[in-house]
């Protein structure tokens, strides 16, 4: 009878962390596709499966007529297909021409998967090409900013989280005139609504970091190309964290839904979720800070707990993050942050003390990590974006920290973890 009790009682609570809606929810970016709203900033679309969305808008045609299931790949090889009228020159076309064999039965399933990741390869060197063109026309020393949103955020949800914290990082900024910022949207959400969203989100998150590896390396060679050596910082919100941790390193120990299935990029990760060469190789950068707000995830995506390929494998960078104990979504009230997908990096102090400060493994791969106490009086457990980029604009240097060279952190509201216990002095009998 208490357990029943306590399932009822926690239902808002997996309702909010799994996107329950009235109506389904599907993340797409069909009608996304446009112009960046000022000169200063870029945008990626990524789908769930971690393929990259062509510059072209994609008409979606009678996309509520069919299951649209989260992947560009099915889409265009499926009934809705977008490539009955394309024009010459475009990237659709080249995601189009790498699957037509497909249609005339010559080539196998495997070849089409294939030639489809070569033609999705192409794109995200582009968008990195793209990136480093941009930073350099900005001077010798830009600064990149990726900002990344949590799972099953809408594309009209994410916008004006993102407008905010490029206001507060462009405000906090001595060199405005040097940011370029990269908003990344992605599709957390591989089925339609329910509980089972957020699961399947542990899994799709870290596909879209891995595969953003080749637009990053790319990037990181177009900048060296034109000399120009740039400070990168990315700030994720809530499950952006497990993006971002694919991204910089390896943490399928952590999702095992990783492990689980069969299909074309899961396997991809799997044989490559480490790698320090070739094409999905973990990026490396000259001057790398991590911001995680509301991190939902556990330390473990960053720290490894020993294992030489897993956790953070880009070394020498900076991670700063925030603790709330109260937060709700990351609490997940009667169900606790270790069940139903682990999200106790961002609400246990003691995580943060025992496995991240001082662990030896990050210090021997020159990973700094800092954690502030997030913990507030008021809207103890808001969980949105706006809520924390708030809270690090007037109570912390967390941004400031974020911005800065490494040497310059002023580490206001740095949460200091209690000195360990002193051995009991065992006093020998006469």
């Amino acid at each position: 009878m208490l357990a029943r009790l306590r399932l009822l009682l926690a239902l808002p609570v997996l309702c909010l962390l799994a996107g329950c809606a009235i109506t389904p929810h599907r993340v797409s970016y069909f009608d996304a596709i446009a112009a960046a709203p000022v000169d200063n900033v870029m945008r990626v679309y990524v789908d769930g499966y971690g393929s990259v969305y062509p510059r072209e808008p994609l008409m979606a045609d009678s996309i509520a007529d069919y299951h649209w299931d989260g992947s560009l790949f099915n889409h265009f090889t499926g009934g809705n297909s977008p490539c009955r009228e394309v024009m010459a020159a475009t990237e659709v076309l080249s995601l189009c021409s790498a699957i037509a064999q497909a249609a005339l039965g010559e080539i196998d399933d495997d070849a089409v998967i294939a030639a489809w990741y070569q033609a999705q390869e192409a794109i995200w060197r582009t968008r990195g090409q793209a990136i480093a063109k941009r930073a350099a026309a900005n001077g010798q020393s830009p600064t990149i900013v990726f900002l990344v949103h949590g799972f099953n955020t809408r594309f009209s949800e994410a916008v004006p989280s993102f407008a905010e914290a490029r206001r507060i990082i462009t405000a906090k900024s001595a060199n405005p005139q040097n940011l370029l910022f990269v908003e990344t949207f992605w599709d957390g959400c591989s089925i339609q609504n329910g509980v089972g969203c957020w699961g399947q989100a542990q899994a799709s998150g870290p596909l879209v970091g891995f595969f953003m590896r080749q637009m990053m390396n790319a990037m990181n060679e177009g900048l060296a190309e034109q000399g120009v050596q740039a400070r990168v910082r990315m700030l994720s919100h809530s499950s952006g964290a497990f993006v971002i941790g694919s991204t910089l390193g390896n943490p399928d120990d952590v999702l095992p839904l990783l492990g689980k299935d069969g299909n074309y990029p899961y396997q991809r990760f799997a044989q490559h979720a480490a790698d320090s060469e070739g094409t999905y190789r973990v990026p490396v950068f000259d001057d790398l800070a991590i911001g995680l707000l509301a991190p939902a995830t556990t330390v473990k995506t960053f720290a490894g707990m020993g294992g030489v390929d897993q956790g953070t494998l880009s070394r020498g960078m900076r991670l700063l993050y925030g603790i709330n104990p109260d937060d709700e979504v990351i609490t997940k009230g009667f169900i606790g942050c270790s069940r139903f997908g682990i999200t106790c990096m961002a609400s246990n102090y003691s995580d943060y003390c025992d496995y991240l400060s001082g662990d030896e493994l990050l210090k021997r791969r020159r990973i700094g990590v800092t954690a502030y106490d997030f913990k507030r009086d008021e809207d103890r457990g808001e969980h949105a974006f706006e809520a924390y980029l708030t809270q690090i604009e007037t109570n912390t240097s967390f941004l400031a920290d974020l911005m800065a060279p490494a040497g310059q952190m002023q580490r206001a509201g740095e949460y200091i973890c209690p000195a360990p216990e002193a051995p009991e002095t065992v006093i020998a009998a006469d």
